[in-house]
């Protein structure tokens, strides 16, 4: 028997019909129940529309064709983007115990093996609670910032010291960082930091730069079409 015959032919152009028309029946009936968002189109979504850089002047004009609230689907991504405060608020604090999580990003917590992290971890995960007290108990009542007040305030003057000694405006941005990095180093381990550059503030730095980079949508395919990661792990015995 001929596999390419002619009936074997029109059967299997009837199952790819039926089945094409069911998927864009079943992606029409879920549209109608989702935000408004650009358009989509099969497989890939909106991904053409996605931005490359500077996301917020994108979603900023999808706020003003769609409203508050908008959906992407990015190559099977779903994203939901709060484009106004009073939406942010309601849905993430307001019904934060029903709205709120965090994505499980594929580049930052499995390739990289950010997903033991507090910051990072999902709010299923068994070290998300104990994290998150261990951070409220630190910052997480008046109280308790209270007690960093003269410590944030010395800082603050030592800021405005480098910055008087050194008013070159591109060393500004540099002062910020390292006063911010030095309460944080205070509050979390204690650790006083050195005058002039310090080693764990510029550690602080470059994991800052990598997460933000790591998390940006967009940035990264293998966020939007998981099977990438099996490229990048067999790259490892090449």
């Amino acid at each position: 028997m001929n596999p390419l015959s002619r009936e074997n032919l029109t059967a299997v152009a009837t199952v790819v019909t039926i089945l094409a028309a069911f998927f864009l029946y079943t992606l029409h009936r879920q549209r109608k129940y989702l935000p408004p968002g650009p358009k989509s189109y099969p497989l890939i979504g909106s991904l053409l529309e996605w931005p490359q850089g500077q996301e917020w002047f994108t979603f900023t004009k999808w706020r003003d064709l769609y409203g508050d609230i908008n959906y992407v689907n990015v190559a099977g991504t779903n994203i939901v983007i709060l484009n106004s405060l009073e939406s942010a608020n309601t849905l993430l604090n307001t019904r934060g115990a029903v709205n709120s999580d965090r994505p499980y990003l594929h580049l930052a917590n499995g390739l990289i093996g950010w997903k033991n992290s507090p910051i990072m971890c999902t709010a299923s995960d068994p070290i998300f609670k104990p994290g998150r007290q261990m951070m409220l108990s630190a910052v997480g009542s008046n109280k308790a910032l209270d007690s960093y007040i003269s410590m944030v305030e010395y800082e603050a003057h030592r800021f405005i010291y480098r910055l008087k000694g050194d008013p070159d405006p591109k060393q500004l941005q540099y002062y910020l960082r390292k006063m911010a990095g030095t309460i944080i180093l205070k509050i979390v381990y204690g650790y006083d930091v050195k005058a002039g550059r310090d080693e764990y503030v510029e550690l602080i730095e470059a994991v800052n730069r990598d997460i933000t980079q790591a998390i940006t949508p967009g940035n990264f395919t293998v966020d939007f079409i998981p099977a990438c990661i099996y490229v990048a792990l067999s790259l490892r015995f090449i």
